[in-house]
């Protein structure tokens, strides 16, 4: 057969061996306070780590260089904010 190589599923969860791993740091867990949309806050952190990948300073210091990373830091840290609009808002 062969060795077994690590798979990574849809929802950013690694799977080796039978074991699963979280990738996502900081987990989503920890922005239960944050927001009731998880769509919020990727739309949020997608825009923020785009403003990062065209130069934008950090607001936090991390020891990670990943945009995406670095946003959802500064959003946990509240360094970043944004707004949830109703539902049916277009």
């Amino acid at each position: 057969m062969g060795r077994e190589l690590p798979l990574v599923g849809a929802c950013g969860v690694l799977f080796t061996g039978g074991t699963r791993y979280a990738m996502l740091h900081p987990p989503l867990e920890a922005f239960s306070d944050r927001t009731r949309s998880r769509y919020s806050l990727v739309v949020a952190t997608a825009k923020r780590a785009r403003q990062l990948v065209n130069g934008a300073k950090s607001l936090v210091e991390t020891k990670s260089d990943k945009p995406v990373t670095v946003a959802m830091e500064e959003i946990l840290a509240g360094k970043v904010s944004f707004e949830e609009l109703g539902s049916g808002t277009k």
